[in-house]
């Protein structure tokens, strides 16, 4: 196997391992709909502060490329909560 292949991919197992318990958490947020809300409202504004700069030039390391995603799920809208309604889509499932 060419070696930036192996570089990378062991790069992308160590995400992974990261972000397991991160998805399973925010999973598991949406089966407790009477203590969590659907969302974490907040303006563009103070989204964008929080995100910093989504590409920045020289990179992220693994540690805040993992902050990034942490950050991103905090103010997504949970789609699986059943408080969710809308009328284009809705998640009824963890794969969907």
């Amino acid at each position: 196997m060419r070696e930036e292949y192996v570089k990378f991919f062991n790069d992308f197992e160590k995400l992974l391992e990261h972000l397991n318990p991160i998805v399973k958490d925010y999973y598991n947020e949406c089966g407790r709909p009477r203590t969590r809300k659907m969302n974490h409202f907040a303006m563009p504004p103070e989204i964008n502060e929080a995100l910093g700069p989504i590409a920045p030039e020289e990179g992220q390391s693994l540690e805040e490329c993992v902050e990034t995603i942490k950050t991103t799920f905090k103010y997504s809208v949970k789609t699986m909560h059943p408080f969710f309604m809308d009328k284009l889509y809705a998640g009824s499932d963890p794969i969907g």
